[in-house]
């Protein structure tokens, strides 16, 4: 056997054997991009937080977040979220703003 095929056979069976990820981001990343004074990482705080609301409101009612509500409001609401439970900011980074806007906007899913 060539080197090459036994380095495409390693790098396959790696492939193979490394866990598959359903979440992008963790809340210690998103933390990290959201307390960042750099421009490309807090734009991508600014895009995340508003993407998982956005998202959110497809099948959810979220009362307490007006019509105007800001992206700097979302991100300061889940940036309140992850200070008041540091414990939490291992888990998925969509998963925790969900949370975040369920406290402080009062979402629940649509017609309940």
């Amino acid at each position: 056997m060539g080197i090459k095929a036994a380095l495409t056979g390693a790098m396959l069976s790696a492939v193979a054997v490394a866990p598959a990820m359903a979440e992008f981001d963790n809340g210690n990343q998103l933390y990290s991009f959201c307390t960042s004074e750099k421009t490309p990482q807090f734009a991508m705080c600014m895009g995340l937080v508003t993407g998982y609301f956005e998202g959110m409101k497809i099948s959810y009612d979220c009362p307490g977040a007006g019509p105007k509500v800001t992206r700097q409001q979302l991100v300061d609401v889940v940036m309140k979220f992850m200070r008041d439970h540091p414990e939490d900011r291992d888990k998925p980074a969509a998963f925790l703003a969900g949370r975040s806007y369920v406290v402080a906007f009062g979402c629940r899913p649509a017609g309940s």
